[in-house]
């Protein structure tokens, strides 16, 4: 807002009054101004001079706020209030009226918003129960109530300066309209309506989720069917993204009176149709499900349920029986309509029921109910076999008299049907009776019955009438209940022929041929031995003028014509030629009425050979042959599988008739295994000549022959166990498991262990095994080689020593490894276990330095173990040379290196196990120790001392109980006195080969790791650390305990010096030659296999 001074403004300056009029635009809400919302505020100009070159300009903000949504331009103005201190002049040229009011537009400038409205409209009759969506039906005066829920669905809110509006239009069949309720939910900040006559407007707002809901109430005070639509809008400028749910519709039939139409049966059931006027909905139909019962007819089928007729005519209503169910037979009986008081109401004229327009107006709610009453009836259904013909029937109780009913062919290319029009019976007190009084030629009546398609009314179950050669006679019994719908059928037939087959050996498919109207047709056996029925045949007409021949062809291959039986016919009319398959029936026999049944069994003789291992050798294989045949069967190659008892079925081969008779030799040929060491025993099924020995002769009723060969082995005893690591656990060991003769967690199979039988008194059974990579082993021999009782020796592994066994059902002897079983009716013997462990400890290693006299020096060592034993003494032999009584004696003492640092540490102590307090070494926990040996100081160059260590174990046994001592290699540690200074320092590595290659790269050091695949390799360091010279310097070694040589060399020989290496056996030894001056050094190595 900018307002221009021109003029001398005096002392005191001149106060300006504004006044902000709102127009759309609300003040605080769509905007502020001079940075509040106050309506009138005063701004003041100063003291001043302002020409018309330089007038003063004063500026007041005005601020937009709330502008987030989409809407219409909104506008408000502001005046100044007239002064005697100035005078409001135009901005226009001079002369122009003063200009006192400013109109401001806010225009907006937001994009269309996104919006997602919903309305939904829902209704119920009264002031209580559910609001439904579904249609109603309602009388005069009644009160409806509706309600409206209008909902912001969308992610965007509308905002309450740009609401939504919506509408609801009221019929004018309604008045005394009111609205009951508005309620807001769910943050909503606008919900208010109200009606304009007969049309209710409201608007709302809020954010997503925000709801609405009205509650309208009214009274019908006008019959008709309405629908009423209430629709909802988004705000101006905005977008509707689902405008399908913007409206929202519901139906209700005000009627001037409701009729209730109900339809009831007596003897039947049925489809009913109606017509009416005067009402909504002017048809309608039911269906009876049960006589007796009233089913009401839907009289607005638009809406769920089954509905009353809603009146909404002025003048009177006809409700007319307008169909009846199919087949006829139907009578209405009875019809009336009654009001709520159960007074009649209206009148019957035939099939219509009229009621007055009074009828209506006095009664808003009337009950129509229309009763119908079958009548029974009766249709004649002729069945003829073996073609067409028209046959004449004479009736008495009928509608008719006489009946003709003519069949034709009817999908069946031989059998005729027909049925007559529908009889109804004049009286239920008499009986019908119903002849066949003429045939149609060649027919002959096999039969008559009759039966209720209407019994479940009637309880006339299952077939009825009495037969007597020519007609029917039903009982009036069948006739009184009502409702009978009875269907009589006549069956008349030519002679006829049905063949029967049996194939046996196998299945096909049988064509046959024949005459005299016998058709050719085939028949396809399912089940060998089992009755195959054919489709019945007719003959042209009886005593044909020749005989009746039936023959079969394209028989399968290998079938033939085994038996021939045929009833119906006397049995010497039958003739069968089994060679051509040809049945003849004498003519004669065909006799008018006849049912010939012919039986025709065709075989297929055919020889499977199965091959059937009984206890057999994994692995044997055979193959078994007949001989003898033209074509003849086999097994092709049967293997033993690891049960032993499997079998092998070969392909069945078909025996040719000209094979009838042949003898067959049934033989097998192994091509892997012993046939001595099996019973061979030929079985056959399906042959009618007994086996002579393994041979097998054919007869004609043979069908599918099968023979099994099996060879069964004498009987096997299975013996197994388990050899295994009985030291408590390689890793993780658990001390009190070890040595108990049961496998614990982490003690681990042993394989490669030799394992035999024996008779327990030295006498080997020749059975041998060897433990796989698990330690288990396994025999399995023949029962009767073994003795009682028998045994199972070990052979230890040569680093391995026994410390337990067991067997669930034999005894174990540790001296000889060995455990005895008694010979029982068993045929495994289980878990016949060995227990060892490696129990030798390994003391490292020797050890060799020159010092001063005086001097200390430190040699490291090591204990190891592969199972738990006791270190019950550390032996230390120690002698000096020279040895006299002049000289000091050495001092010589072990200590336990804690932290394995080969030095003898603060806090370390002497290691002296002893019998009674032992010192436990576990498997792969190494026990470090350091001998600490002190040189006199009078001692001369050239004197040495040596002390050899040897360390003492014991096991204790569980299983039996007993204790096993040791000891570990001897070790020595040579002290050398070297008034020259020559230093020896040992050290050692893991390489992959002897010798080692420069694909080695792991360092020496004093103490190493290396696994048991490793070869190991040592490095001596010499140094002269005197000042003299040194001659003929020699330098020995031996190879470590439990390793065998591989190399050896010298590795840096000093300038004007020459090595020389010598090995004999343990022994290793490096000669100097020439003189190794002061501060030279040198290296020599050696390498050793594990």
């Amino acid at each position: 807002l900018k307002v221009i001074v021109v003029g001398d403004v005096p002392s005191g300056g001149i106060s300006l009054v504004f006044n902000v009029n709102d127009g759309t635009a609300q003040l605080g809400v769509d905007y502020k101004i001079n940075g509040g919302v106050a309506n009138t505020f005063t701004k003041t100009i100063p003291q001043g001079n302002y020409g018309a070159g330089t007038p003063y300009v004063l500026e007041v903000p005005v601020e937009i706020i709330n502008d987030l949504v989409n809407e219409v331009d909104d506008t408000f103005n502001v005046t100044i209030n007239q002064s005697n201190d100035f005078h409001i002049m135009s901005s226009n040229d001079c002369g122009a009226s003063g200009n006192g009011v400013a109109n401001y537009v806010i225009k907006d400038d937001d994009l269309p918003t996104d919006m997602d409205l919903k309305v939904e409209k829902k209704q119920r009759i009264g002031t209580s129960g559910s609001f439904v969506a579904d249609s109603l039906t309602m009388n005069l005066g009644d009160t409806i109530q509706y309600q409206l829920v209008i909902s912001n669905k969308g992610e965007n809110a509308v905002s309450d300066t740009s609401r939504a509006n919506f509408t609801d239009a009221m019929p004018s069949n309604f008045n005394t309209l009111s609205l009951l309720s508005a309620t807001k939910s769910n943050g909503a900040i606008t919900c208010n309506a109200s009606f304009t006559g007969n049309t209710l407007t409201g608007q709302f707002s809020g954010p997503k989720g925000a709801t609405c809901t009205l509650v309208v109430q009214a009274k019908a005070n006008s019959a008709g069917i309405v629908t009423n639509t209430a629709t909802v809008n988004v705000p101006a400028a905005n977008t509707e993204i689902f405008p399908s749910d913007n409206s929202s519709s519901v139906q209700v039939a005000i009627a001037k009176a409701l009729i209730t139409l109900t339809k009831s049966t007596i003897g039947g059931l049925g489809t009913f149709g109606f017509t009416l006027t005067g009402t909504s909905q002017t048809s309608g139909s039911i269906t009876t499900l049960t006589q007796g019962e009233e089913y009401q007819v839907d009289g607005d089928t638009t809406l769920t349920g089954v509905q009353p007729f809603v009146v909404t005519g002025t003048g009177s209503i006809t409700i007319n029986e307008s169909s009846l169910p199919t087949g006829g037979g139907w009578s209405l009986t009875g019809a009336s309509c009654r009001n709520t008081a159960g007074n009649s109401v209206g009148s019957q004229s035939g099939s219509v029921y009229t009621l007055t327009a009074a009828d209506i107006s006095n009664n808003p709610n009337l009950n129509c109910n229309f009763v119908n009453t079958k009548i029974p009836t009766v249709k004649i259904q002729k069945i003829s076999q073996g073609g067409t013909g028209t046959f004449g029937f004479a009736n008495t109780n009928l509608s008719s008299n006489s009946s003709n009913v003519a069949t034709s062919l009817q999908g069946s290319p031989n059998i005729g049907t027909g049925i007559s029009p529908v009889l109804t019976v004049v009286s239920n007190a008499t009986d019908v009776v119903i002849r066949e009084s003429s045939i149609a030629t060649g027919y002959a009546l096999k039969s008559a019955s009759c039966i209720d398609s209407n019994s479940l009314i009637t309880g006339n179950i299952g077939t009825f009438g009495n037969f007597s050669t020519d007609r029917i006679t039903i009982p009036y019994t069948y006739l009184i209940t009502g409702g009978a719908d009875i269907t009589c059928t006549f069956i008349n037939s030519k002679p006829s022929l049905i063949i029967k087959k049996i194939s046996r050996g196998g299945l096909g498919k049988f064509d046959f041929t024949g005459n005299n109207g016998i058709a050719n047709h085939s028949i396809t056996t399912t089940v060998q031995d089992t009755e195959t029925v054919g489709e019945t045949q007719y003959f042209t007409t009886p005593n044909p003028s020749t005989d009746a021949a039936i023959t079969e062809t394209n028989i399968p291959t290998g079938f033939r014509l085994t038996n021939a039986v045929c009833t119906g016919l006397p049995a010497s009319s039958v003739t069968t030629n089994y060679t051509n398959a040809t049945v003849t029936l004498n003519k004669s026999s065909i006799v008018s009425g006849a049912e010939i049944v012919c039986t025709l069994t065709n075989t297929l003789t055919t020889l499977t050979l199965i091959k059937k291992w009984d206890n057999a050798v994994a692995g044997d294989s055979v193959i078994v042959n007949s001989i003898g045949l033209d074509t003849n069967a086999t097994t092709a190659v049967s293997v033993a599988d690891q049960t032993g008892a499997n079998s092998t079925t070969g392909t069945p081969v078909v025996l040719m008739p000209n094979m009838i008779g042949k003898t067959a030799t049934i033989l097998e040929s192994f091509s892997k295994g012993d046939a001595a060491d099996y019973n061979s025993s030929l079985l056959c099924t399906g042959n009618n000549i007994a086996l002579n020995g393994f041979k097998l002769t054919i007869h004609n009723d043979d069908a599918a022959i099968i023979c099994t060969l099996t060879n069964s082995r004498k009987k096997l005893v299975l013996i197994t166990g388990r050899i295994f690591n009985d030291n408590g656990g390689t890793t993780n060991n658990i001390l009190s498991n070890a040595y108990n003769a049961v496998q614990d967690a982490n003690e681990i199979g042993i394989a490669g262990s030799r394992l035999k039988l024996a008779n327990c008194a030295g006498l080997e059974l020749n059975f041998v095994t060897i433990s796989n990579s698990n330690g288990e082993y396994s025999f399995k021999v023949e029962d009767s080689v073994l003795t009682n009782p028998f045994c199972i020796v070990q052979t230890n592994l040569s680093e391995y020593s026994s410390v337990s066994g067991a067997s669930p059902t034999g005894s174990y002897n540790r001296s000889t490894d060995t455990i005895s079983l008694p010979k029982t009716t068993a045929t495994s013997y289980p878990n016949n276990n060995f227990g060892d462990a490696n129990l030798n400890i390994v003391l490292t290693e020797d050890g060799q330095h020159t010092i001063a006299s005086g001097d200390v020096t430190e040699y490291p060592h090591r204990l190891n173990s592969q199972a738990p034993v006791q270190i019950t003494q550390f032996n230390q032999l120690s002698t000096q040379q020279p040895n006299s009584g002049n000289d000091q004696v050495w001092q010589a003492l072990v200590y336990k290196d804690t932290n394995c640092n080969g030095n003898v540490d603060s806090g370390e102590t002497i290691f002296n196990p002893t019998v009674a307090n032992p010192y436990t070494l576990q498997p792969n926990v190494d026990l470090c120790l350091v001998q600490r040996v002190h040189s006199p100081t009078n001692v001369m160059a050239g004197a040495q001392h040596v002390s050899t260590l040897e360390a003492s174990y014991s096991v204790i046994l569980a299983n039996p109980t007993q204790t096993i001592t040791g000891q570990s290699i001897k070790r020595q540690d040579v002290t050398l006195i070297g008034k020259a200074g020559l230093s020896l320092t040992k050290k050692v590595r893991a390489v992959a080969s002897c010798p080692s290659t420069s694909a080695d790269q792991n360092q020496f050091a004093v103490m190493n790791q290396a696994n048991k695949v490793d070869h190991l390799e040592y490095e001596i360091t010499y140094k002269n650390n005197s000042t003299k010279l040194l001659n003929n310097v020699k330098i020995k070694d031996s190879l470590p305990i439990a390793t065998s040589f591989g190399s050896m060399s010298c590795n840096s020989t000093p300038n004007g010096n020459s090595c020389n290496i010598n090995h004999v056996g343990d022994a290793l030894e490096w000669n100097l030659t020439g003189v190794l001056n002061p501060a030279v050094t040198g290296t020599v190595r050696f390498c050793v296999n594990q």
